[in-house]
């Protein structure tokens, strides 16, 4: 016995050795992989000397001689901080992830091969400027010259991967193709319609598309019938990549001189989307002779996305405009392999892909294409497939899937432009995602433009699919440039937008049937319509505002719980006392956040979980729109229809209210003045593949408490159907800005993360805190105070 206790501690004695030993290794091989921030390289592709000069904060300076020479050195710098966020893009537009993650990621490449968008990308790198091929090719090299010259070991997501290849431009442009399928929501609005008739009828449907308040702000002040029955719309929506459902959600705002303390326009801009870690945004200030730009950048895209360049300022936000058809093409019944339209039968055209798969078989998959576009049933899996062969398909078409994509050199041209002229010279070759961009300039002028080829449709198109067979694709035409929706220098002094309404009921084109959120914008202008003369500082106080006027709105008709019905809980009464004083405000050291947002979310669960049953479990969600509209005009959905007695909206209104409180209870307690909206309400930023692993699934990720909601201009959205975590933050602002135009050096800016996107570095989560709180950081004015307190140097010099 006693040999056997020896012999099993020397066993033990033995492995823990072993495991100290593989730690260490790892940590070092961990700590060898951190980006070498100094040094000097000799590298071709480079005309002169440049430097990245990176600050306390670990913010990129670029100093170059050319532009081209500066995009090479931002290629560089981005490889160095970002490599494994560009090699996931490129990956993810290019539908190459199953070679790397297996088959869990099957579905999603097989959407992205049916959209063909790296095809299109490669082409329409063919038909750009010249000078925009340049500087992409210089941007290429840059990037591919510290994949062949790094002096550090690649970062741990390669362990698992493999080392990446060589950059090419087609990763780059593919970029703007995923952010075109992305924050494009006129398909998936057609797309859910045609889902929710199919399986409602459209009467009861209607609910879920509430109409944009007849009063909601406006930023520029001036039904179909008859879907085939065979169209598998449940397995089409279940194909879209949980990434591309949401869309984007922003805030922007322009304030004239007028209004400001300075004299000069005030731009504030915090693009929302999905909060990661690292922030999908990087900063940078890049300066050449005669141009310094200056803001947030995308690593794996040459030059700035949003930002200045000393003489403009220029933001964006997502506009919700509709500028794609769903199309339904009929199979031509007497030719295999053809489907009809006005003038007969035409053949598909059709391609071969194969996906490769770690750790599995090759996936093959026939791709087809329409005059209209590319086939989205050839993206369902075969799982999800119908049993019988449907009589039709459903095309996309799509502008930013058109041959002649001039987008990147729309990009180009916009870091150069110097003044409103310019400006919209370089937003006529915006080709998508249609956004909203406001602008600002050094000589006092404010403006707004919404740029991209818009279908030029005098009519609602009825938001449904529409029947190929009866249309030509010749009826296209797009609005023209100088009659797309735009301001300049409104008399108001004032532009806002925050995914609201573009344009009123006399703009001569249709836009839009849904649009984005409207209480944000709402909000802004009663913050700014206060009459104080704004600042920076005012500016601020705006991005950070937590006032949900969503939850004032909404608690109009919640609060509405017959007494006799209220819940046997003891924390009922006060909790409804809480409430009726409580004046919006998501704060996250309070309660009444975390119990009317609790609330809301058992509420929409009882209104129409039952009747959507199983198939419509992905649509529970935070709907306030719906909620109001079921309370005050469909009543009908409070019903459980699951049950025999007929239910009202204020049984509806009690029942939920006790499941919000038992949840609460369950997990906070039963008092509830102690219960704090932080507690459950954490910005959650998770690493892009560990949070996907078993055992590291917590490395690299970062969570904060935090204010607001999905209705807050200060933007903390949520899903609801996370069962461990229903009321984390997920979607948000991933960068903020402020563009003083009084004195553009002054401008601030702050990122959700840090520069780095190694989870080991000390760059990784450095302006987290910050982030959360509202402050805010300033880019070096000049290279001498860059370099004085810079965390690192790297000179990149020609090899002669």
């Amino acid at each position: 016995m006693r040999r056997f206790v020896r012999a099993t501690l020397r066993l033990l004695q033995l492995l823990g050795v072993v495991l100290l030993i593989g730690a260490s290794v790892g940590l070092w091989w961990l700590d060898a992989s951190l980006p070498e921030l100094n040094g000097s390289y000799a590298v071709t592709g480079i005309t002169e000397p440049a430097r990245i000069v990176r600050d306390r904060k670990g913010i990129p300076h670029i100093y170059a001689q050319t532009y081209e020479d500066a995009m090479y050195a931002l290629g560089f710098a981005h490889a160095q901080d970002r490599l494994y966020q560009m090699e996931s893009q490129r990956r993810i537009g290019a539908g190459r992830l199953s070679e790397v993650a297996g088959s869990s990621t099957v579905a999603f490449d097989r959407m992205m091969r049916a959209l063909g968008l790296y095809r299109r990308a490669e082409a329409d790198f063919v038909g750009l400027e010249r000078d925009t091929q340049r500087a992409i090719e210089a941007y290429t090299a840059g990037i591919n010259a510290y994949l062949a010259q790094r002096r550090e070991k690649l970062p741990p997501e390669f362990l698992l991967i493999g080392a990446p290849e060589p950059w090419t431009p087609a990763d780059t442009l593919v970029w703007g193709k995923l952010m075109a399928f992305n924050l494009s929501t006129g398909w998936r609005e057609k797309l859910l319609r045609a889902l929710f008739q199919q399986k409602l009828g459209p009467e009861k449907a209607a609910a879920f598309f509430p109409s944009y308040p007849s009063n909601g702000p406006v930023t520029v002040r001036r039904d179909r019938a008859g879907l085939p029955s065979d169209l598998p719309l449940l397995a089409l929506w279940q194909s879209v990549p949980e990434m591309s459902r949401r869309g984007g959600l922003s805030n922007q705002w322009a304030v004239a001189g007028a209004r400001t303390d300075s004299g000069k326009p005030i731009l504030a801009n915090d693009p929302h989307l999905s909060l990661d870690a690292p922030s999908l945004w990087y900063l940078v200030r890049i300066e050449i002779p005669g141009l310094k730009l200056v803001g947030a950048s995308v690593p794996g895209v040459p030059g700035i996305i949003i930002g200045h360049n000393g003489r403009i300022a220029w933001g964006v936000t997502t506009s919700y405009v509709d500028t794609e058809d769903l199309v339904v093409e009929r199979l031509d019944p007497e030719q295999t392999g053809h489907y009809l339209t006005p003038e007969g039968g035409r053949p598909f055209v059709t391609r071969e892909e194969l996906i490769r798969v770690r750790f599995g078989n090759p996936v093959k998959m026939i791709v087809r294409e329409t005059r209209h576009g590319p086939v989205l049933d050839d993206a369902i899996a075969e799982r999800l497939r119908p049993s019988m062969p449907p009589g039709h398909v459903m095309a996309l078409r799509a502008p930013w899937l058109e041959p002649r994509d001039t987008t990147a050199d729309a990009l180009r041209h916009l870091n150069l432009a110097r003044n409103w002229d310019e400006f919209g010279q370089a937003l006529a070759k915006f080709v998508g995602p249609v956004q909203n961009f406001v602008y600002a300039d050094v000589d006092g002028n404010i403006g707004y433009y919404v740029p991209g080829r818009i279908p030029a449709r005098k009519e609602d198109n009825g938001g449904l699919p529409i029947a190929g067979w009866e249309q030509s694709r010749a009826d296209v035409r797009y609005i023209p440039f100088a009659e797309l929706p735009h301001a300049y220098n409104p008399p108001r002094g004032l532009i806002v937008n925050a995914n609201n309404r573009i344009a009123g009921a006399d703009y001569p084109y249709f836009l839009s049937r849904q649009w984005g959120d409207h209480y944000r914008a709402a909000r802004i202008e009663e913050l700014l319509g206060n009459g104080a003369s704004q600042s920076a500082a005012s500016t601020a106080a705006i991005q950070g505002d937590h006032v949900s006027l969503m939850a004032r709105d909404l608690l109009r008709f919640m609060l509405a719980v017959p007494p006799d019905q209220l819940p046997k809980a003891a924390s009922a009464v006060p909790a409804l006392l809480l409430l009726r004083s409580w004046d919006g405000t998501m704060a996250r050291d309070r309660p009444e956040p975390l119990i009317f947002t609790a609330w809301l979310a058992a509420l929409n669960r009882r209104l129409y979980a039952d009747e959507l049953g199983s198939w419509g479990a992905d649509f529970v969600s935070l709907r306030p729109d719906v909620v109001k509209l079921i309370l005050t005009e469909h009543t009908q959905w409070c019903d459980d229809v699951t049950t025999k007695p007929v239910e009202t909206c204020g049984e509806m209104l009690a029942l939920s209210l006790g499941d919000a409180l038992a949840w609460i209870e369950e997990r906070y307690g039963s008092q509830p003045s102690s219960w704090r909206w932080g507690a459950a309400h954490r910005a959650e930023m998770r690493h892009r593949m560990f949070s996907a692993l078993p055992l590291v699934g917590a490395f690299g990720t970062l969570s904060v408490e935090i204010d607001g909601d999905g209705r807050t201009v200060n933007k903390q959205d949520m899903n609801v159907r996370d069962r461990r975590a229903p009321f984390a933050a997920r979607h948000g602002a991933g960068v903020r800005a402020i563009y003083t135009l009084a004195d553009l050096d002054a401008s601030h800016f702050i990122l959700s993360t840090g520069p780095a996107g190694h989870p080991l570095s000390r760059f990784y989560d450095n302006m987290l805190q910050d982030w959360r709180d509202m402050r805010y950081v300033r880019f070096a004015p000049s290279r001498a105070e860059a370099e004085k307190d810079a965390a690192g140097i790297v000179a990149l010099n020609p090899l002669r």
